[in-house]
């Protein structure tokens, strides 16, 4: 299903289950969880390498001012 693919883009949102996955202290400051979104896309980008090794990820946190911070 997914050999016709060669790229995969996510972008993560601000209205989202953040503090419910990453908890109170990960969403304590817009830094804090800037660093726990990069992290979960980063894992995630490395497990699809593991899984896809042809498929690349390209990855991002959306801010509240609808503006795309790449990861």
């Amino acid at each position: 299903m997914w050999d016709c693919y060669s790229q995969f883009v996510i972008a993560g949102g601000p209205i989202c289950a953040a503090k419910l996955a990453f908890g109170e202290a990960g969403v304590a400051t817009r830094d804090a969880e800037t660093a726990c979104r990069a992290e979960a896309l980063q894992h995630f980008r490395a497990e699809v390498a593991r899984r896809k090794p042809g498929l690349s990820v390209i990855a991002g946190i959306m801010g509240l001012d609808d503006i795309v911070e790449p990861v």
